[in-house]
């Protein structure tokens, strides 16, 4: 019973905390119409958002991981801190004539709040996730259905993370070049997520640190696949294909590492040397493959940094025009 309990609240857990990246129509407000404001307003604004919305990452898919190995504390902890950057968020000041893309965010905002909230609840069950009641299990199957509502509202709009950089487009569209300095924003703070996950991806997966190797994989992987999909101006089309080329290397190896995990999950109670031929053949293809990556005659291996360093200067550079 336990056993059962325990995969069904990873399971819920990690859908849970699933509701980063919504797409669909944003909710929208009817607003009459305010003048423009002073460039520097704008810029602050920008500013205000990327700072509290990195601090709400920099905590997110650290919550994520620690979620899917059940490490409570640590999980309490950085949804209590991903809390306190969204309370941030609510309180941002934006020009007038914004109100409308900004009331859309506080939207994605406030059912991003929610569902943290719905997760912190979730995390006190896992703390005593060995002796959970029945009447525990029904109160969690409440903060299930409360987790679907959240979602199901999620993809009917922006997920919090298009809603930022829709935030974000609508402000540099009124600085000079804005439309070069939103790709770099957008870029730039997708790359700094990314990089962070690789770190925790790493520690993982190589150096033995706790978490799930799977769900860190799909995160850069989700990650990789919203850096595709940025919008490129014309004369960075160049420079963003160079990205999209360099990402398709990227996304092997997560994949890689995934079925390789998998493999060695379904037969983690087989001696390697005991396991079918090949199963064995596919362990040693898997692990080949990974360790090619990162070998010092690959390449590869820093194809999308200097892809994405390269289209960041680039739009810098327009934008300084």
């Amino acid at each position: 019973m336990t056993k059962k309990i325990l995969s069904l609240i990873l399971a819920a857990a990690v859908i849970a905390l699933s509701g980063c990246n919504g797409g669909g129509t944003a909710q929208t407000t009817t607003t009459a119409a305010v003048a423009p404001s002073e460039a520097w307003e704008y810029e602050m604004y920008i500013e205000d958002l990327d700072y509290f919305m990195d601090k709400y990452f920099q905590n997110y898919f650290p919550a994520k991981n620690a979620m899917a190995i059940m490490d409570a504390v640590s999980l309490k902890d950085y949804l209590e801190n991903a809390l306190e950057a969204l309370a941030e968020l609510k309180k941002v000041i934006y020009p007038p004539n914004l109100e409308e893309v900004h009331s859309d965010f506080l939207y994605s905002v406030d059912l991003a709040e929610e569902l943290m909230e719905c997760n912190l609840k979730i995390s006190d069950y896992i703390a005593r996730a060995d002796s959970l009641t029945d009447e525990d299990y029904g109160e969690l199957e409440v903060i299930y259905a409360e987790v679907d509502d959240i979602l199901a509202k999620m993809d009917e709009g922006d997920g919090i993370l298009n809603a930022w950089f829709g935030a974000q487009k609508a402000a540099y569209s009124y600085l000079p070049n804005g439309g070069y300095k939103a790709y770099s924003a957008e870029l730039e703070s997708l790359w700094d997520t990314y990089v962070t996950e690789i770190n925790l991806f790493t520690e993982v997966f190589f150096n033995g640190a706790e978490g799930d190797a799977i769900t860190l994989s799909n995160d850069c992987l989700s990650l990789l696949s919203r850096i595709e999909d940025i919008e490129a101006p014309e004369q960075l089309k160049i420079y963003h294909d160079d990205v999209l080329k360099a990402i398709q290397t990227e996304r092997n190896l997560y994949q890689t590492v995934i079925s390789l995990v998998q493999l060695n999950s379904e037969y983690r109670e087989i001696a390697f040397e005991d396991r079918p031929a090949d199963v064995q053949e596919q362990t040693k293809e898997y692990s080949e493959t990974i360790d090619a990556y990162y070998s010092e005659e690959n390449i590869e291996y820093y194809a999308l940094y200097e892809a994405v360093i390269a289209a960041l200067e680039s739009a810098d550079t327009l934008a300084g025009q």
